[in-house]
Order: C-alpha cells, then sequence, then structure tokens
C-alpha cells in the first residue's frame, strides 16, 4: 500500500486518506481485471457460449 501520508494534502491528519487509498488500490485490481479478461479474449481462450455447444450437440442427434 502507498504510503497515505503523501497523497493526503491535509495538514490533520483525519484518516480519511487511508481509506482513499485503499478503494484506488481496489479500483486499480478491478480495472486490471478487466484488461487481462479482454486479453484472453484477444488471444482465443474466452469461455465457450453454453448456447453454441448446445446446438453442436443438437446437430450430432
Amino acid at each position: 500500500m502507498r504510503n497515505p501520508c503523501k497523497t493526503c494534502a491535509e495538514p490533520i491528519c483525519m484518516g480519511i486518506c487511508k481509506d482513499k487509498v485503499r478503494y484506488r488500490e481496489y479500483l486499480n485490481r478491478i480495472r486490471w481485471q478487466i484488461i487481462e479478461l479482454n486479453r484472453r479474449g484477444e488471444r482465443g481462450q474466452e469461455r465457450i457460449d453454453p448456447i453454441l455447444r448446445y446446438e453442436a450437440e443438437n446437430q450430432n442427434n
């Protein structure tokens, strides 16, 4: 975690900056998860749609 005292511009510490740093790190993790999911799709590793699987099974019957 980053040093919350350096990210805050308040002259008197009220403890809010620590929550802000945690929240920004949380958002950053979510952002990277979305980026990774998009990269998987570009490489052809996305999940197979269950409807397509169902249609393929019915064509064999």
